[in-house]
C-alpha cells in the first residue's frame, strides 16, 4: 500500500486537481446553457463544436506542472534523507526551465492528445443528449437551461475522475524524473492505490512487483514506466490511483 505520506500528498493533489476539473467542466456547461436560453437550443448544439481537445489539454497542463512538481519535491525530499544520496538540485530550476521542458515533451505526447480528445467527445456527447432531450421533450428554453443546470452532480463526479486520472500521471512522472536526477541504485515498486478505487483486478494483483528504475510494468499487456503511463491506454489509466515507489537496492550499496 502506499506510504501514509503518499496518500495525503495524493489526497490534497486531487482534491486542488478537481477544482480545477470542475470549474473548466461548470465553464463549459454554463456557456452552453447560455447560448440554449438566450438564443435557442439547436443554436447551443452548433455550439458544441466549440469544446475541443485544447481546453482539457490546458487543465491538464495545470495539474501536470503544479502537482508534478509538488511529488518531484517529495521524492527528492525522501532521497535527501539518506546520506549517501547524490543527486542535481532543481529546487529553483525545476519550476522555470527544466520543468517548462519537460512539460513541452509531455504535452506533445500523441497518446495524450487522444486521451485529451476523448475527454472532449465525452463532454459535447453529454451536452448533447441533454439538448436533445430537451428539444425531443418540447421544453422551453428555460426548462432546458434548467436541465442543463442540474448536472452539477455529474460535473463534480466528471471532475473528480478527470483529476485521479491526471494526478496520478502528474505524480508518477514527479516522482520519475527524481528518480532519475538521483544517482542512487534505485528500483521501483507498483502499489495499488486502495481504498476502494481503481478496482481493477490485474493492477491489484500488481501491487507489490518490484523492477529497475528504468524497467516497464507489464499492466494488462502493455507496457507501462509508472502508474497512469500513457502508454498504457485510457484502459489502464483512467480513474487509477496506482502509484510507484522508489527504493534504494541496498544490494547495490
Amino acid at each position: 500500500m502506499p506510504t501514509p505520506s503518499y496518500n495525503k500528498k495524493y489526497d490534497a493533489a486531487v482534491k486542488r486537481s478537481q477544482r480545477l476539473a470542475y470549474l473548466e467542466l461548470s465553464s463549459i456547461y454554463a456557456d452552453i446553457k447560455r447560448v440554449a436560453t438566450l438564443q435557442s437550443p439547436e443554436q447551443a448544439l452548433s455550439h458544441l463544436n466549440n469544446i475541443q481537445p485544447v481546453r482539457f489539454k490546458d487543465l491538464a497542463a495545470k495539474i501536470y506542472e503544479k502537482e508534478g512538481a509538488t511529488f518531484y519535491l517529495w521524492q527528492q525530499s525522501n532521497f535527501e534523507r539518506r546520506k549517501d544520496f547524490v543527486g542535481r538540485d532543481f529546487q529553483t530550476g525545476f519550476f522555470s526551465e527544466i520543468w517548462k521542458a519537460i512539460m513541452r515533451d509531455v504535452l506533445a505526447n500523441s497518446l495524450l492528445l487522444i486521451r485529451f480528445s476523448k475527454m472532449a467527445e465525452t463532454t459535447r456527447n453529454d451536452i448533447r443528449k441533454l439538448l436533445l432531450t430537451g428539444i425531443n421533450s418540447n421544453m422551453s428554453k428555460v426548462e432546458i437551461g434548467r436541465l442543463i443546470s442540474k448536472q452539477i452532480g455529474y460535473i463534480k463526479h466528471r471532475a473528480l475522475r478527470i483529476a485521479r486520472t491526471e494526478t496520478t500521471y502528474a505524480a508518477s512522472l514527479g516522482s520519475y524524473q527524481a528518480a532519475k536526477n538521483s544517482t542512487l541504485p534505485l528500483v521501483k515498486v507498483w502499489t495499488h492505490g486502495g481504498g476502494g478505487r481503481d478496482p481493477r483486478p490485474h493492477h491489484v494483483a500488481l501491487s507489490g512487483t518490484t523492477v529497475s528504475k528504468d524497467a516497464f510494468f507489464l499492466v494488462g499487456g502493455q507496457n507501462m514506466l509508472y502508474a497512469g503511463d500513457p502508454n498504457g491506454g485510457v484502459e489502464e489509466v483512467v480513474n487509477c490511483t496506482c502509484n510507484v515507489t522508489y527504493v534504494v537496492d541496498e544490494s547495490r550499496l
